[in-house]
């Protein structure tokens, strides 16, 4: 049997409803012509929010239109020329097996991974790349000279969940996937629960990123379930790690058409944030970013993929998030707000939102589905003059859009 498409598979849903293509975009509260142009395959891609609403007309979880392994976009912006290197690390053939290299001391690889996080904090992803292909060159090597060594052990650890979080973002998701399983078992070894949590706090991402909404809410509570803190415990860096694995529950909860648990994991994650000292977790040791904004902001998202985009905004105000400095996760809410913003059709307000992340963190947003997106909805939505004038024009090519 042939693969179906999601419109295939919306026609199907729709047809065992007995409702008509009208009443579906009737009760999703989208147009006609989209489901249309969907069921059609006219039309192979769709924003999250639109596959929610279908899903709540058609009463199915959203992982229901995505079973046959549908991509909600198909455009990859990621170089396979500067892969190579790393393609032959992690998923090397019989020729390119080589003896380890000499060994790199602990003092030289925690520098390195220091260097990589740091490009990968500044979104700097060719620049972090560069790092990582010598710096996993030297963990396997340290790694396998001294197999017994316990911060050995946690370092190696470190270099591949800085890789995963890279090839992630560059949506590199098969190298991610195996970054991350060697990170488990470098973790697993060290005997550290919450540094293993910390590694699947990478896997879910990709799982989120693949719309298998069900399998990364499992994981992220699994994982949550075995590193828990006592209520007597002062371990910021436990709360925060729950907390994150709270907000990634939530995540795809939310996007799964499961608003009441995602609300609930959202307060389980706000009751995390209040026990990290000072609100905001340190990068050490764990090198993650979690506070009460950061809870805020997934809370406009959930907000916004529920398809309520007035909400959403009004979050934004309600809550005062204040910006923060630590990797991407800032410039990914400032995404949501114009995702909003464009669902309103504010396309001026939207247009100087995404222009603000263009500004802190042009490499970043080109390498983004939703920026991609949201610039081919503003550009449909406005003419070439305005967005000349706007400098929309200029980031659509830069992005390779065709305007």
């Amino acid at each position: 049997m042939p693969e179906l498409t999601l419109g295939d598979r919306i026609g199907q849903i729709r047809r065992r409803r007995s409702m008509t293509q009208e009443e579906l975009a009737e009760r999703a509260g989208i147009s006609a012509d989209v489901i249309r142009k969907l069921e059609q395959n006219r039309r192979t891609t769709a924003a999250i929010r639109t596959l929610h609403a279908i899903a709540r007309a058609l009463e199915v979880e959203t992982s229901e239109l995505l079973k046959q392994g549908v991509d909600l976009d198909n455009e990859d912006n990621g170089d396979a020329a500067r892969l190579l290197e790393l393609h032959r690390i992690l998923t090397p053939s019989l020729a390119e097996i080589q003896s380890a290299e000499e060994p790199p001391t602990n003092d030289k690889l925690r520098a390195d991974v220091l260097a990589a996080t740091r490009a990968y904090q500044n979104a700097r992803y060719r620049n972090a790349l560069g790092h990582i292909a010598v710096l996993l060159s030297g963990a396997e090597a340290a790694a396998s000279a001294r197999a017994d060594d316990y911060e050995t052990r946690r370092i190696v650890t470190y270099a591949y969940i800085t890789a995963a979080r890279t090839l992630i973002q560059l949506r590199r998701e098969d190298l991610g996937y195996e970054a991350v399983r060697r990170s488990l078992t470098f973790a697993e070894k060290a005997g550290d629960e919450v540094l293993y949590a910390t590694c699947g706090d990478a896997m879910n991402w990709i799982l989120i990123r693949q719309a298998r909404f069900y399998e990364a809410e499992q994981t992220a509570t699994k994982l949550a379930s075995v590193i828990e803190p006592r209520i007597s415990s002062r371990d910021g860096a436990r709360f925060g790690t729950w907390g994150r694995l709270q907000i990634q529950a939530s995540t795809a909860a939310a996007r799964n058409n499961r608003p009441t648990q995602a609300a609930e994991y959202l307060s389980l994650a706000r009751t995390a944030a209040a026990r990290v000292d000072g609100g905001q977790m340190s990068l050490e040791p764990y090198q993650q970013m979690f506070s009460q904004d950061i809870v805020s902001a997934i809370e406009v998202e959930s907000a916004l993929v529920a398809g309520e985009p007035d909400r959403a905004l009004g979050l934004v105000e309600s809550l005062q998030i204040q910006r923060w400095e630590w990797g991407s996760t800032w410039e990914r809410h400032l995404l949501t707000v114009a995702e909003a913003q464009v669902a309103n059709k504010n396309y001026a307000d939207a247009n100087q939102t995404i222009m603000e992340v263009r500004e802190q963190s042009s490499e970043w947003l080109v390498n983004q589905r939703l920026a991609r997106r949201l610039v081919r909805d503003l550009l449909d939505s406005r003419g070439v003059r305005w967005a000349r004038n706007t400098g929309l024009a200029d980031l659509a090519s830069e992005m390779k859009i065709a305007v």
